[in-house]
């Protein structure tokens, strides 16, 4: 994970905008994936770039789903409007963008049910049939890729410089979802 900060630093240079316009935010929430659903952490950092438009770099651990622990590391481009032409209190959000992830997997035994028996010329024959059990090993691997994810969610300012942000975010190279509350600091 350490080579992905690396290069997400490099390709979002903060220094190119005004101080005014940086914002921090740290979520929770759950992931829904591999057949599997966890506790989801985020941190990010965000800059204005119009004053609709902001740029996010973000870092979301999923947890463990099922044999499968991953994370990411995402450039999102947000894009934030009232609802209705209603107040600045309450915005409406879209984000999409690029997913640096990396996945691995535990290797695991898995059973796999009953195999059948070979016939035995007694009679009568036994009931129910013996089971011998029939399992798999899956061997322990990561992998990592760049994929986009896609989201959407709304967004309360409840003082001058603190907002909450209710979101679903799509990764789709990973195969994951997430939902999650994040409280975000204006500077």
């Amino acid at each position: 994970m350490k080579k992905f900060l690396a290069i997400a630093v490099l390709l979002f240079p903060l220094q190119a905008f005004a101080v005014d316009d940086v914002y921090v935010g740290v979520g929770l929430g759950q992931s829904h994936g591999y057949g599997g659903v966890d506790l989801t952490g985020k941190a990010l950092v965000g800059v204005k770039v119009k004053p609709n438009l902001a740029g996010e770099l973000s870092y979301v651990d999923f947890g463990k789903l099922g044999a499968t622990r991953s994370s990411a590391l995402s450039l999102d481009a947000v894009y934030t409007s009232p609802p209705f032409g209603g107040t600045r209190d309450w915005n409406l959000i879209a984000r999409a963008g690029l997913t640096m992830w990396d996945r691995d997997t535990d290797g695991s035994v898995s059973s796999s049910g009953c195999a059948a028996t070979p016939a035995h010329h007694t009679s009568p024959p036994p009931s129910p049939p013996p089971c011998v059990p029939v399992s798999s090993v899956v061997a322990a691997k990561t992998d990592w890729g760049t994929d986009l994810d896609l989201g959407a969610g709304v967004e309360y300012r409840f003082a001058h410089d603190w907002r909450a942000r209710l979101e679903a975010t799509t990764y789709r190279g990973i195969d994951v979802t997430t939902g999650t509350l994040t409280l975000i600091r204006q500077f």
